[in-house]
């Protein structure tokens, strides 16, 4: 009888990454044992993505990652059982994603604790700002976190990544960072110059929420600002449009009543988009409706996009209007299987 063991496999890929800690082998072992752990890790039955940052220097980290206040908890010796221990004690405080676990590795030492992490809307998360990090020699840098459900990234300086997915899936899906880029490129097209920048961040921590969330997903992007097509009509409407374009303008009075809109606003775009049905947006970046239920205009009958297959062949019926009515559709299942349908590779213009 064969046995086939995956985790001989995907030793082999940490070891090649663990040697930017000077080939020790332990530091193998226990980036193994983070990796396998945070995939489906859970709190009381709760799934959480956590946030989980290595290294040999603390103050390295936060810079690394824009990290700040950090808060130590516990050590043991530098294996697995003590990373064990680690992720139990720090992974539940970082439900949020506004704090984060980190490992230092001193010697023959595992010290653990977390650090808050960056949350302004407008800046990058500190996921994105270790990939944009540049190489810091004698001090390495590592991060995991999970994408979706069963996937997790490892990610290093200078933008070193690999995926591993363990969730058994056997089609193709479409890259984590194609998803986000065209759902970004398609929602900012039209927003003025000057703020384009600001907008496309605010934009990709919203695709980052989507990845993450345990809740399937929906989304449009019409190709017109002013249109409201037939096969989305079926659903909550805003006689005014939520203009984060001008929220983010408003960002710029130092007052904390504007930052807390805007904050706010992203936070209730994560609700609306972890709702049922479809969460519509334009390309000048206002957020249109949500809760919408596609229509078939043949028929004037609405389909549920809810859950399971169903929100499938909701996706499909939009796909159909990509290029027509809308500029863009993404669908992301509550097992992790995504797609997208862009008008054109939005990404690259």
């Amino acid at each position: 009888m064969a046995t086939f063991r995956f985790r001989t496999i995907i030793e082999e890929e940490i070891r090649n990454v663990a040697r930017v800690f000077h080939d020790d082998p332990r530091v193998a072992e226990v980036l193994l044992e983070i990796t396998l752990s945070i995939a489906n890790f859970q709190e009381e039955g709760q799934p959480i993505a956590p946030l989980v940052f290595i290294g040999t220097d603390l103050e390295t980290i936060c810079n690394a990652v824009r990290g700040a206040s950090p808060l130590p908890i516990g050590h043991g010796p530098f294996d697995a059982d003590t990373a064990q221990r680690a992720l139990k004690s720090c992974v539940p405080l970082g439900k949020s994603r506004e704090w984060a676990a980190y490992l230092l590795k001193k010697g023959d030492r595992l010290e653990y604790g977390v650090l808050c992490t960056e949350t302004s809307t407008l800046q990058l998360t500190s996921f994105e700002a270790l990939r944009r990090s540049s190489r810091v020699e004698g001090s390495p840098v590592l991060g995991l976190t999970r994408l979706g459900k069963s996937v997790v990234e490892l990610r290093g300086v200078s933008g070193e990544r690999t995926l591993f997915d363990f969730s058994g899936r056997s089609e193709d899906l479409v890259t984590f960072p194609e998803f986000r880029e065209q759902f970004v490129a398609a929602v900012t097209r039209d927003i003025p110059a000057d703020i384009r920048d600001l907008a496309r961040t605010f934009f990709y921590r919203v695709a980052v929420d989507i990845l993450l969330s345990e809740h399937g997903s929906l989304v449009a992007v019409l190709k017109d600002s002013n249109s409201r097509p037939l096969v989305l009509d079926d659903g909550i409407w805003f006689e005014q449009a939520v203009d984060i374009a001008d929220l983010i303008r408003s960002y710029a009075e130092p007052t904390d009543k504007k930052r807390r809109s805007l904050g706010s606003h992203a936070r209730l775009i994560r609700s609306m988009i972890e709702a049922d049905g479809i969460t519509i947006f334009a390309p000048d970046g206002t957020l249109r409706g949500y809760r919408a239920f596609v229509r078939r205009a043949s028929k004037g009958e609405s389909s549920v996009a809810g859950v399971g297959g169903a929100r499938r062949r909701a996706f499909d019926i939009l796909r159909e209007e990509v290029g027509d009515s809308l500029l863009l559709a993404m669908y992301r299942s509550q097992d992790g299987a995504r797609d997208i349908c862009a008008a054109v590779d939005l990404a690259s213009h």
